[in-house]
């Protein structure tokens, strides 16, 4: 999918595309050599696939159907960071487990735009996540300027399915393509 999908943007058959892989795993272009300065990433859950692309600019993406999870607080515990941890208790119950997807997938898109990961301590940075808080990467230990490097949005997606995706500031990205498609 990723290939074919690639292969479209840039106009060229999925098979003359080459990837290699940056120290933490995350792919980028080889082949071919002109589209070298695109960066991309694909994320899908339960025959769901999400797909950013940009020129130059880091970019993570990620995507969860929305179900019910027994250990929601327990997940929470060794991924989300203290204000996250309080915010998702501080949550009423009925929007308790779309907020959960909403932290975890902010997250995940962030460590995957940086090309780090899940080596990344998911607890070392907070992420806005309630329901009226814009998506934002709001503290990152590591690197204190880090956040305003770095621009989150949520994804419009279908019903059932929470998604975001993070990308390293810049001109403002004006074409946005959404097209929806099922996977199996």
């Amino acid at each position: 999918m990723l290939r074919v999908g690639l292969g479209r943007l840039i106009g060229v058959v999925p098979h003359r595309i080459r990837f290699a892989r940056g120290p933490a795993g995350k792919p980028y272009l080889l082949e071919p050599s002109f589209a070298r300065s695109l960066r991309f990433n694909l994320a899908h859950s339960d025959g769901f696939a999400v797909f950013a692309a940009t020129v130059g600019r880091e970019v993570g993406i990620d995507v969860e159907r929305v179900h019910e999870h027994p250990d929601l607080f327990a997940v929470a515990a060794g991924c989300f960071s203290p204000y996250e941890q309080a915010t998702l208790t501080a949550t009423p119950l009925p929007d308790r487990t779309a907020a959960f997807y909403r932290c975890w997938t902010r997250k995940e898109a962030y460590v995957k735009a940086i090309g780090a990961g899940l080596q990344a301590k998911l607890d070392d940075f907070d992420v806005g996540f309630a329901a009226d808080d814009p998506p934002a990467l709001r503290r990152v230990a590591w690197q204190l300027s880090e956040p305003t490097h770095w621009r989150m949005e949520a994804l419009n997606l279908p019903p059932g399915y929470i998604g975001a995706v993070v990308y390293r500031r810049g001109s403002p990205i004006t074409d946005t393509v959404n097209e929806i498609q099922e996977w199996t």
